[in-house]
């Protein structure tokens, strides 16, 4: 299946009142990499606007595994692991690792 992954270091303003990433920020940064993936196969945001098309999400669920904090690095992957027959709908899996590799 196709995969692509982005590193991201978090900011101060991803976080919670606890210094740990905050639950939206992980929706966020999947959002990015999907974004950044669609971009580097040739679909940016200039080409769907000529195509008057875009990605819509339907669904999201999140499993939050570890605390990610300020200032650490984490990278996104994003894998499609599965799709209509005619390829307009996709199922992908967004996994966060943390800088020594445990999944967040």
């Amino acid at each position: 299946m196709m995969s692509h992954s982005q590193t991201y270091t978090v900011r101060w303003a991803e976080l919670d009142p606890n210094g740990h990433m905050r639950h939206s920020a992980y929706a966020d940064f999947a959002a990015d990499q999907r974004v950044a993936w669609l971009a580097s196969e040739g679909f940016d945001i200039k080409k769907f606007g000529e195509l008057q098309l875009g990605p819509i999400l339907f669904r999201e669920e999140t499993k939050y595994l570890k605390e990610v904090h300020g200032g650490e690095q984490i990278r996104v992957e994003g894998r499609v692991t599965g799709g209509t027959p005619d390829g307009a709908r996709w199922t992908i899996e967004h996994t966060i690792y943390k800088a020594d590799g445990r999944v967040a």
